[in-house]
């Protein structure tokens, strides 16, 4: 069955929630930690968390793409044998990768590095969340986007009540990675169960095997797991490699809060690709692409006026909210967050654009634009961070993740849709945010700490609301997608925004 937009726009919102809310649990943390642990302690957490994440990504890569697109392609072509084929090759592969993983990790442990059991813990919870990458994703590609949410959320919430209590009863950073390593466990558990219900749902284990090409298979899973590698030096927290070799433990954790915040942000818009990327394979194996370009569009503008607005409020609150989060401890985290909102606005375009591309098997263009920017982005590292610590590597990450966006958006706009981004709506979108954020850091500057951002955050939502009524920032078209697929949502306050933000629709003569 084909997804409807309906189907998608709730996918998107599920899987929006369930990126978005782990990381405010991760920033509760976050907060907890940094007070209890101190700047050191709080640089040495987070490499160690930061090596554990990369050992995750070493050994899934682009395994994840890979199965989501070849499971989705294969349900829209009618051909649900091949989805077992696919998990049988995928669990294997993670099934080694966990072992690797795992087993590296705790060696570091043994072999001397501090703390150990912290070390031998995080190579514990690598391995299961390697192989949480296989069932989860199956979810995801079978379109159950509300079971894929609730699971994250509920097992963070269980993580961060669990953190918290052992921070504040001194279990320190080994106590953190324990409660990780059996959260983990249980996240796994659950989604090992959800997923074989899926499987049993939509696959006959009698029916014969397919012409599924794994030759190509594994080329797409090469092509991609390359290209997400260079992906990883750009849009991940690589600078730490090099503020541990050139700098400080307490560099580190100055640029970790900043970046882990607005990695927080980019979350709620960051899901479209999860949910696009199946979508768009499902259609492209059914011969849909006239519906491809136009949801490519829509989603284009949509992101686009949200992420805008999203930038604007965060310069406007984001580093008193810092400062009031953390302590005056972290007071120099300011500046680091307001060059790292500077390429903000494109990274939702950017998630979207590659996950089309990448459901369209077009990916040279990706590899080469990532190729480009992790080698702009090592080389500034190496120029910076010595002499400039934190600064010096949100200046080096933000110009790379600018050199990665522009190329990328620009190539998917061309390719697939065109009239994505005319100039009469980008400019509305503009001056929205602009009033969005100028309304909140002009409230927050007249009033003292905690009630400046508060009623700033107030007054910028209603900035919001009047300004998109009075410029009328949505296309007609888009206004009605919008109150068509989810008006009655929120007792049918998305309905009247959508009415009320976009363009009137056209006069049909005769009318």
């Amino acid at each position: 069955m084909l997804p409807t937009g309906s189907e998608v726009l709730a996918g998107g919102v599920w899987t929006g929630i369930s990126r978005f809310v782990p990381q405010i649990y991760t920033l509760a943390i976050s907060i907890v930690a940094a007070r209890i642990l101190g700047p050191s302690g709080m640089g040495k957490q987070s490499f160690i968390g930061f090596i554990e994440a990369t050992a995750i990504f070493a050994f899934t890569a682009g395994l994840p793409f890979t199965l989501s697109r070849y499971v989705a392609r294969s349900l829209g072509a009618q051909r649900p044998h091949d989805v077992r084929l696919l998990l049988r090759w995928a669990w294997r592969i993670e099934a080694v990768g966990a072992i690797v993983a795992g087993a590296t990790l705790v060696a570091v442990g043994l072999a001397g590095a501090s703390p150990r059991s912290a070390w031998v813990l995080a190579g514990v919870a690598a391995s299961f969340s390697i192989l949480y990458a296989v069932p989860s994703t199956l979810l995801v590609a079978v379109r159950r986007w509300r079971q894929a949410a609730i699971i994250p959320m509920a097992t963070g919430l269980l993580s961060t009540a669990s953190t918290v209590i052992v921070l504040v009863a001194g279990g320190g950073i080994v106590g953190m990675f324990a409660v990780e390593a059996a959260v983990a466990a249980i996240g796994l558990a659950v989604v090992i169960r959800l997923s074989g219900a899926a499987m049993r749902h939509i696959a006959d284990a009698n029916a014969p095997a397919t012409s599924l090409d794994m030759a190509d298979v594994r080329r797409y899973t090469l092509i991609v797991s390359l290209t997400s590698a260079l992906d990883y030096v750009v849009w991940r927290r690589t600078e730490f490699y090099f503020l541990a070799h050139y700098s400080t433990s307490a560099q580190i954790a100055l640029y970790s809060i900043p970046f882990a915040a607005v990695t927080a942000l980019a979350r709620l818009p960051d899901p479209i690709a999860r949910v696009v990327s199946p979508t768009v394979a499902t259609l492209s194996g059914a011969g849909h692409d006239q519906r491809i370009r136009t949801g490519f569009g829509r989603a284009m503008r949509l992101l686009l006026f949200a992420s805008l607005a999203l930038t604007a409020g965060a310069l406007a609150l984001g580093p008193e909210t810092l400062k009031l989060a953390y302590g005056s401890d972290y007071r120099d985290t300011s500046t680091v967050l307001l060059v790292l909102l500077i390429p903000f606005p494109l990274l939702p375009l950017l998630s979207l654009a590659a996950a089309v591309v990448m459901a369209l098997g077009k990916l040279k263009v990706n590899a080469l634009t990532m190729a480009f920017a992790a080698l702009l982005n090592i080389g500034m590292d190496f120029a910076l961070i010595p002499h400039h610590g934190a600064i010096g590597a949100a200046i080096a990450n933000a110009s790379a993740q600018v050199a990665g966006s522009v190329p990328m958006i620009v190539y998917a706009v061309m390719t697939v849709g065109r009239d994505a981004l005319r100039p009469r709506f980008v400019v509305k979108a503009i001056a929205v945010a602009s009033g969005t954020g100028g309304t909140a850091f002009a409230i927050q500057q007249s009033l003292p700490g905690a009630v400046g951002v508060s009623i700033g955050v107030v007054g910028g939502v209603l900035a919001f609301v009047v300004l998109a009524r009075l410029l009328r920032v949505l296309p007609a078209a888009d206004g009605a997608w919008l109150d068509e697929t989810a008006g009655r949502r929120l007792r049918g306050w998305v309905g009247r925004a959508s009415r009320a933000w976009a363009e009137p629709q056209p006069q049909v003569p005769g009318r």
